[in-house]
């Protein structure tokens, strides 16, 4: 039913949290969006010229994904995440911590 399907997607989506906070969408918001498909709408090497089209697709991208499109697309330069985000997640402060006692052993 409708409710598994809930349940399941909030799995996934603690799945992904788990992983990376980057792995879902809390940086970019829809403002940010708007203004993101503008410029992609604008670029020739875009694939789509719609700015709600763009819209439509960003709002199921991760931080992540929408982070790489700032690299891949000059004209978003400046929507380039810090690089220090990459590095903030609870895996990588539990491998910082594990990291010198696995160097000393």
């Amino acid at each position: 039913g409708e409710n598994s399907y809930n349940g399941m997607s909030i799995m996934t989506d603690l799945r992904k949290l788990s992983n990376h906070p980057l792995l879902m969408r809390f940086h970019y918001g829809m403002e940010q969006l708007q203004e993101i498909a503008k410029l992609l709408a604008e670029d020739p090497g875009y694939k789509d010229t719609v700015v709600q089209y763009i819209v439509d697709d960003l709002v199921w991208m991760s931080d992540f994904e929408i982070h790489t499109l700032t690299k891949d697309y000059s004209c978003l330069s400046k929507f380039t995440l810090p690089d220090e985000l990459m590095l903030v997640s609870g895996k990588f402060m539990h491998f910082d911590k594990m990291l010198p006692e696995l160097k000393q052993n």
